[in-house]
């Protein structure tokens, strides 16, 4: 972590400054933190002239007190779906509760318009 970075004045004249949460770790890691550089850091995060964002999973825990298991129930329940809903199609075998959902979905008449249509038959010349 560049300590120049932090103590040049911002160019849009704003007082607090922002730090990457994971780019602070990769630094803490490298080893790249000088340790006044880090009290610094601290003394400023107090006092609200420094606000972190993006951390990671481990500093978030460490600040919440919350588990890893329960940060990881909670990603889940609010991750997206790809924009489909439920991921059902990717089985090999779909479950009744998939096929409901999908049918949900989609609307019951699309389901049998297009139904319909793959089981029409197709006029064949007879010869």
């Amino acid at each position: 972590m560049d300590p120049h970075r932090l103590n040049t004045p911002p160019a849009n004249g704003r007082q607090v400054r922002d730090v990457n949460g994971r780019k602070l770790d990769k630094a803490l890691k490298a080893g790249t933190v000088q340790p006044g550089f880090a009290a610094w850091l601290a003394y400023r995060m107090q006092s609200g002239a420094v606000f972190l964002h993006h951390l990671t999973a481990q500093q978030a825990c460490a600040l919440t007190g919350a588990t890893c298991a329960d940060l990881a129930a909670e990603r889940r329940k609010h991750r997206s779906a790809n924009g489909n809903g439920r991921r059902v199609l990717y089985r090999r075998a779909a479950t009744d509760n998939d096929i409901d959902a999908v049918v949900t979905k989609l609307g019951t008449e699309k389901v049998l318009a297009a139904l319909d249509r793959i089981t029409r038959p197709s006029l064949v010349a007879a010869e």
